[in-house]
């Protein structure tokens, strides 16, 4: 993606942008993480899980690859609990969140980092 980045012509002029970047605190964005993976459950994880399994969707495709299709199919197959399987998506979302929080680091250094707490248009999306 850097490449297409590097490869593609600029219209504009880096001045005529504000780049913002949202740095979630660590301690909201776990909270959040968790809640999120209780209310994937409330909603029907497993019944999606189950229908895209049936799919017969080749496991080296990328799809494969996201959190919670391995974890609960092996939860469909009594291979784990659901306490076990909630808390592996969890620990899995928070490496992600980690390594996007690594990534943007390190390409968006020159961005304004805004602390959505901070932010009068946010408050209500992050409490």
């Amino acid at each position: 993606m850097m490449d297409w980045f590097k490869k593609t012509i600029k219209h504009f002029e880096d001045e005529d942008f504000i780049k913002i970047y949202f740095n979630i605190p660590r301690n909201i964005l776990i909270d959040r993480i968790n809640n999120r993976v209780n209310k994937m459950f409330v909603k029907g994880a497993k019944r999606e899980v189950k229908k895209f399994n049936g799919l017969g969707v080749k496991s080296d495709y990328s799809a494969n690859k996201v959190i919670g299709i391995k974890e609960i199919g092996k939860y469909l197959k009594k291979e784990t609990t659901l306490l076990e399987t909630k808390e592996k998506i969890t620990i899995k979302t928070r490496q992600y969140a980690k390594r996007q929080t690594t990534w943007s680091r390190k390409h968006m250094s020159s961005w304004q980092v805004i602390n959505p707490l901070n932010a009068v248009l946010t408050k209500k999306i992050f409490k």
